[in-house]
This record gives C-alpha cells, sequence and structure tokens, in this order.
C-alpha cells in the first residue's frame, strides 16, 4: 500500500478525471471528521480548521459531515450504486469514477443540514444563513466550493453547493478572491503566474 506523504506540497494537488489517483494511495493522517457522528474521516488538518470553521460560523448543531475520505473501492461501489439508482447522466454529473474522486485525498467533505434526510449523493446544503455564513468564511480556514455554479465546463462536474475541499491559505483566498476553481488556479501556476505579498498576482 502506498501512503501519501504527510509533508504539506507547495500547491493544493488536483484530482478530476484527468488527474486520477492509483486504488493503493489512501491518506497517512487519517482522523474522525467533526460533526459526523464518526460516521467520515478526513486528514487531520482539514478536520481541525473545519471544526473552527463550523464553530466560527454557528453551526455546531445545524451542520453535519454527510462525507469524507473515501475509498478507492468505497467510490467504486458509490459509483455503480448510483449508475443503478438514478441512472449513467446523473451519475456522470455528480459522482466521479473511482480515482477520480476528491474524496480519496481525505481533503474533501460533503455537508449537509442536521434536521433534514441527506441524500448519499447530493445532500441539502443551500439556501439558509448558517450555509451563507459557510460560504462567506470558508476561505480564511482554507475551504473553497469545489464546484460552484457556472464553472460546470471547467470542472467537469455539475454544481454541488455540498461540496468543499480543503486546499489550505492562502490558495483558499487567492480562489475565492478570482473567483477560480482548482483547475483555474492551476493553470494560472503552470503557465507562470506568481504569488506576491497580499495575493497580488503577477
Amino acid at each position: 500500500m502506498t501512503v501519501l506523504a504527510k509533508k504539506r506540497i507547495p500547491f493544493p494537488r488536483l484530482i478530476n478525471a484527468a488527474h486520477c489517483l492509483t486504488p493503493f494511495e489512501v491518506p497517512a493522517d487519517l482522523v474522525e471528521a467533526p460533526f459526523s457522528a464518526g460516521k467520515a474521516q478526513v486528514s487531520l488538518e482539514v478536520a481541525e480548521q473545519l471544526s473552527q470553521l463550523i464553530h466560527h460560523v454557528g453551526g455546531e448543531k445545524q451542520i453535519i459531515v454527510t462525507s469524507g475520505y473515501r475509498s478507492y473501492a468505497e467510490q467504486q461501489c458509490l459509483y455503480e450504486h448510483s449508475l443503478t439508482k438514478y441512472g449513467r447522466a446523473h451519475t456522470e454529473n455528480y459522482v466521479a469514477k473511482p480515482g477520480c474522486s476528491e474524496h480519496q485525498l481525505g481533503h474533501a467533505v460533503d455537508l449537509g443540514f442536521a434536521d433534514t434526510t441527506n441524500d448519499e449523493v447530493c445532500p441539502t446544503f443551500e439556501g439558509r444563513e448558517v450555509s451563507q455564513k459557510f460560504l462567506a468564511s470558508m476561505a480564511n480556514f482554507g475551504f473553497v466550493l469545489r464546484y460552484p455554479k457556472g464553472k460546470e465546463v471547467v470542472t467537469g462536474i455539475a454544481y454541488e453547493p455540498w461540496h468543499f475541499r480543503y486546499v489550505g491559505r492562502p490558495h483558499s483566498e487567492i480562489m475565492c478572491q478570482q473567483s477560480w476553481t482548482l483547475e483555474e488556479y492551476q493553470a494560472f501556476l503552470r503557465d507562470g503566474g506568481e504569488v506576491y505579498g497580499n495575493h497580488d498576482l503577477r
């Protein structure tokens, strides 16, 4: 089994249909995700920052983590189950193929409201004051909305108001300031873009 390195990498890793993980890659520092009732795991730093963020927005009794880390095998089961239950069109819009899911990194979470029944693929996390506060504050704690509305062509995934990715600061702040997806941010860096003091971009 290959274990992903614990040390911080310079820039957040891009995982999508073109940049996949092997079946054997597993985060080295998985812990219980906060507000998941023991049903989900995430990497340690993600857990710490997410807990602080949820407390910051007063969501302790309103927000739950419906999904965190998923192994390659778990993602394969979810993908096949979604194909059977929802069909190919829905599945290709909302469920990544095995190896192509950020959940395997341990740096992604799906969030839902504690007082609703949340779908396993598409939980409910939109239209309430606490979810708006979460969106407004997430960048300060290293999180971004990974699949925003209007960026479907870029990400290859439909709008998912429940799916958040931990990229760390200052990456989260830059991405939110520029309204960039991780694909767009990586392209900026790949093309020679640099980040200067106070997030000035050149």
